[in-house]
């Protein structure tokens, strides 16, 4: 339905109106002649008259369907036709001038009222059109436009050579979860006008959802000539983005297919183009990949184990089994750490550490995290009185989780749920999380704390955690990760361990050892004051009941 087609439709009624005006006006006159002259039809007064009347149609016709010059014909004709009138008042002597000139009146009006519906209208169109074909945040078109320019494309050239270039911000979440979503909304278009300074004015720049965007080169440019005008691209939107008196710097994978090599349509020039970002985003991110018929297979291995991920929990494939910890010195369980395990029907027993990264870049470590902390609870509430002492109850909580505003509400609710003492739960946070360092995650680890929970923070010494974090972070606890108690006997890291737990010891915090498998590695680790252990020297990871 085109714009004429809706004035049609919305001022029906008006139409009608103006219609019965016109014709009963041309019936009129059109009695008036035939009353006092023998042949009415026949006589030139009459047929001006009616001819007069009948414009009303046409002007009205003309100032809808024919726009702004319909209009001004429109109001022309109605003016001649007054001149016609006159010219029968003198000439003929005709009785009903007045007649003429009111039907003209109403004519010229009737155009006047169209011509401001029209007007109204079209902008009213053009503005859903625009609604239609672009983002509303960002102004550049939209998915569904963006395929259309590519039909388009070539559908003009069948033989033309062109490339899409599929850009996915790294890690836009973390914006969005430590600074809230307008600071996020901000950040794109910081991106945006950045990429606009170098994308050519010929390309075709399209925001295909949330932190996804694309770019139609619509030009043959060779590889090395291509691989270029990318990284220019790339180099654009990793320039720092202030916000709340801080420089935050991230970084996109960006994916390139061409067509017509790597597909026939548009649909599969955009897929492939996500493929190859999909892997640029696998080996690391921050990266360019063209599309190479070889990574479909293992892009689609990704997405299946995907798809069975998010399965798994209501599937029943996910499972918990735990490691113990022990006081270096008397050799008494200090409690155990709860590890999530998944057994998937279609792809067999799966790495917790491939599985955990992935759920983790699909945003789903949240719903992972609960179902992991409310099982853990429940299986320790079944168990807990068969120890003497009540253990510690360690579980690993997400960046996610700990941004999430219902996370500590969650908790509550699931202590007073499961009748769990908070003061037995140890929540391990990684260094990523202190690296966060925002009002937000220390605002929900204080709270936590108020509760009685203890907080450790786990790997120490992989990341980038400085002495000052340490102070900062509410902990009780440091887990030295266990790449430095392989390294034992390595007389530059052993010393680097002993300042370590000096370090942790001199801010009140407790020091577990990850990995401990030997004997030797025990000894080594009592002599410099660890507190606690954990690995296979004490046994593999078991279910709660068998420990």
């Amino acid at each position: 339905m085109d714009i004429y087609d809706k004035i049609n439709e919305r001022y029906k009624t008006d139409y009608v109106i103006l219609s019965v005006c016109a014709v009963l006006n041309a019936f009129s006159i059109a009695i008036q002649v035939a009353v006092p002259v023998r042949f009415p039809f026949l006589s030139i007064p009459a047929v001006l008259g009616i001819l007069c009347q009948l414009q009303l149609f046409f002007s009205v016709a003309m100032a809808v369907k024919g726009g702004k010059k319909g209009f001004l014909l429109s109001v022309t004709e109605n003016v001649l036709a007054l001149f016609i009138s006159f010219a029968a008042f003198l000439f003929f002597h005709s009785t009903y001038f007045w007649q003429t000139v009111f039907a003209s009146a109403v004519s010229i009006g009737s155009a006047l009222i169209l011509r401001r519906h029209l007007s109204v209208l079209r902008a009213e169109t053009d503005l859903m059109y625009k609604k239609a074909v672009t983002d509303s945040l960002t102004g550049l078109v939209n998915h569904q436009n963006f395929v259309i320019e590519m039909e388009a494309l070539i559908a003009r050239d069948n033989h033309s050579d062109f490339a899409v270039v599929f850009i996915d911000v790294d890690n836009f979440k973390r914006i969005n979860d430590t600074l809230g979503h307008q600071a996020g909304d901000e950040f794109l278009m910081h991106t945006v006008q950045n990429m606009q300074r170098v994308v050519d004015s010929a390309d075709i720049i399209g925001r295909m959802g949330g932190d996804e965007f694309a770019i139609l080169v619509p030009r043959k440019l060779s590889d090395e000539a291509l691989y270029r005008y990318v990284a220019k691209i790339a180099g654009e939107v990793a320039v720092p983005f202030s916000c709340q008196n801080k420089l935050y710097q991230i970084t996109a994978s960006l994916g390139i297919a061409r067509y017509p090599k790597d597909g026939r349509t548009a649909g599969d020039v955009i897929h492939q183009a996500d493929m190859a970002m999909y892997r640029a985003k696998s080996l690391g991110k921050n990266r360019i990949v063209f599309f190479d018929e070889k990574m479909q297979e293992s892009i689609e291995q990704r997405r299946v184990l995907e798809r069975a991920l998010k399965r798994a929990i209501e599937k029943g494939e996910m499972y918990l089994e735990y490691q113990p910890q022990y006081q270096v010195s008397h050799g008494i369980l200090r409690g155990f750490e709860a590890l999530v395990r998944w057994k998937s029907s279609l792809l067999g027993d799966m790495n917790p550490a491939q599985f955990i990264k992935i759920a983790e870049e699909m945003g789903f470590m949240s719903d992972l995290g609960e179902w992991i902390l409310t099982t853990a609870c429940t299986e320790y509430m079944k168990v807990q009185g068969t120890y003497d002492q009540k253990p510690i109850l360690a579980v690993n909580i997400s960046c996610s989780q700990i941004n999430d505003p219902s996370f500590v509400p969650f908790v509550r609710d699931l202590i007073k749920k499961t009748l769990i003492n908070p003061e037995v739960l140890e929540f391990e946070i990684t260094e990523k999380i202190s690296e966060l360092s925002s009002d937000t995650t220390f605002s929900v680890l204080n709270d936590l704390k108020k509760m009685g929970i203890k907080i450790s923070l786990d790997d120490f010494g992989t990341g980038f955690s400085s002495i000052n974090a340490l102070r900062k972070l509410p902990l009780d606890t440091l887990k030295i990760d266990s790449s430095f108690t392989r390294s034992l006997f390595d007389s530059k890291k052993i010393e680097l361990i002993g300042s370590l737990i000096d370090i942790a010891h001199s801010l009140n915090l407790k020091v577990i050892a990850e990995g401990v498998e030997k004997e030797s590695e025990m000894k080594e680790l009592s002599v410099y004051g660890c507190d606690f252990v954990q690995g296979f020297l004490f046994g593999h990871t078991l279910p709660i009941v068998a420990l």
